[in-house]
């Protein structure tokens, strides 16, 4: 009796420690979800500088300086290069230095480079370069319900996410707790979120997952051996911490995002199972959600975006102008339109353009010598 005892206790206890001492919370899963996107539609406009670093097998690393605003569906970014790996350093040292700055305004993006010279481009399609803004617009912009639709998990946002149908569960694993958002649209899209929450409901980790396609939760269950919510594809995991507080406002200070891979192997696929999907032996769930329960990463493949913001250059829901987004193509520049397809050169500036602040002190100077000599002539009684 007493072993059948110890045997069921250690059930219990192993259990707790692998689901979490209480059991999952739909309830609870909505109202956290709904305080998430309340934090995330208070902040209406972001300014602030940040350093970022990317690292990846493609790009080994690079550092980069960026001023950044948005405000609704307005982004703009100027980015400095600060340093790059050995290899690419020596093979490009121009690119130390150069400056890109983008700006997305009113639906319509525009582009200038410095480097060895100076170039533009207007009404692009999009930005040249994202990464310098990619984290920011994980956490700020929202994509339509037909976009996110069509995007791929990685490229969709935390807003938009959690803007689409679905239902929102607070679980507890190995004593983190998570909120595990399962969308339902099951015939267009298998994206989720895994939120991991501190003390006060705020984000520390959100990992972009995909849980099994065209299945439903009560479907999938018919299949899925372990943990359902933790049978998924990991796009990519973004961390937020050093939360710093803005007037009544929570923000983190440093991000970081892990983009991964997912190698040709899968341990749960084999030849016999595929060659059933594909005559129709089984269904397209029972298929993907035993795929998704044997996913294997590389690595070496993992891309990482670093960046801490300087809390002294933030400023929250500022009011901000058109112009604040608006960039200044300098005179003789060679412009492309990406639209007309044409190529013009802003026109170039007169000497008096050019040298206008030297004018205005020159006739500054100029009526204040007069002045002087009309005073001494004055007081020495001249004419």
């Amino acid at each position: 009796m007493k072993t059948s005892l110890m045997y069921v206790a250690l059930v219990i206890l192993c259990f707790t420690l692998c689901y979490g001492a209480y059991p999952d919370s739909r309830v609870e899963g909505e109202q956290i979800k709904q305080e998430i996107l309340a934090w995330l539609d208070s902040i209406n406009s972001i300014q602030c500088t940040y350093r970022l670093r990317i690292e990846g097998p493609s790009i080994f690393f690079e550092e980069k300086e960026v001023k950044f605003r948005w405000q609704g569906k307005n982004f703009y970014y100027e980015a400095l290069t600060l340093a790059l790996d050995p290899a690419s350093e020596q093979e490009h040292p121009e690119m130390i230095g150069a400056v890109m700055t983008e700006s997305l305004l009113d639906g319509k993006f525009t582009l200038l480079g410095h480097q060895r010279r100076i170039v533009a481009e207007v009404n692009r399609r999009g930005f040249f370069d994202s990464s310098p803004t990619r984290q920011m617009r994980k956490m700020f912009h929202v994509q339509s319900t037909e976009k996110a639709r069509k995007n791929a998990t990685v490229n969709l946002t935390l807003g938009s996410i959690l803007s689409l149908p679905g239902f929102a569960t607070l679980i507890e694993r190995e004593g983190k707790r998570i909120l595990a958002y399962w969308t339902t649209l099951e015939q267009e899209t298998a994206t989720g979120l895994n939120i991991y929450l501190d003390e006060q409901n705020r984000i520390v980790q959100a990992d972009f997952v995909d849980r099994p396609a065209y299945c439903t939760f009560e479907e999938a269950q018919q299949y899925v051996t372990g943990d359902i919510y933790r049978t998924i594809r990991l796009g990519s995991s973004l961390f937020l911490t050093e939360y710093t507080s803005f007037g009544d406002i929570w923000f983190p200070t440093h991000m970081r995002e892990e983009l991964f891979y997912t190698t040709d192997k899968n341990k749960n696929s084999s030849p016999e199972r595929n060659e059933k999907f594909k005559a129709g032996e089984i269904t397209a769930c029972e298929f993907y959600a035993i795929l998704y329960g044997g996913y294997v990463y590389d690595p070496a493949k993992t891309i990482v975006y670093d960046f801490w913001i300087d809390p002294k250059t933030v400023k929250l829901n500022k009011a901000l102008k058109n112009s604040d987004f608006e960039i200044e193509i300098p005179p003789g520049t060679n412009v492309s339109d990406r639209q007309s397809k044409e190529v013009y050169t802003t026109a170039r500036e007169t000497w008096l353009e050019r040298h206008a602040d030297l004018v205005i002190i020159l006739i500054a100077l100029g009526i204040l010598g007069g002045i002087t000599v009309a005073g001494w002539r004055y007081w020495l009684g001249k004419p």
